[in-house]
């Protein structure tokens, strides 16, 4: 578990680019569903979407996973599919 001083702590946000990867950490979460999948994100690809999956870590752990979909049509912003997930 991170170290937490007061309401704040460090953590690093990166994106993951591996199928395998992905699904593993999102998997983790009790709230997790179909469309947290990286083959949601696919399936969206292929409709015309961008997929960017993003998670944050902190002391080795996943604190929380992010998947976002822009489309080109929406220019001002993009979609979310389910919640982002995280630890309670």
């Amino acid at each position: 578990m991170p170290r937490v001083r007061g309401t704040e702590f460090a953590a690093s946000v990166r994106a993951v680019a591996r199928r395998d990867e992905w699904n593993g950490i999102v998997r983790e979460f009790r709230d997790c569903d179909v469309r947290h999948a990286w083959e949601w994100g696919e399936l969206r690809a292929r409709q015309g979407w961008t997929p960017l999956r993003l998670a944050a870590f902190a002391g080795g752990e996943c604190l929380a996973a992010f998947h976002a979909l822009h489309d080109e049509w929406i220019t001002r912003g993009g979609h979310r599919p389910g919640a982002p997930i995280a630890r309670d």
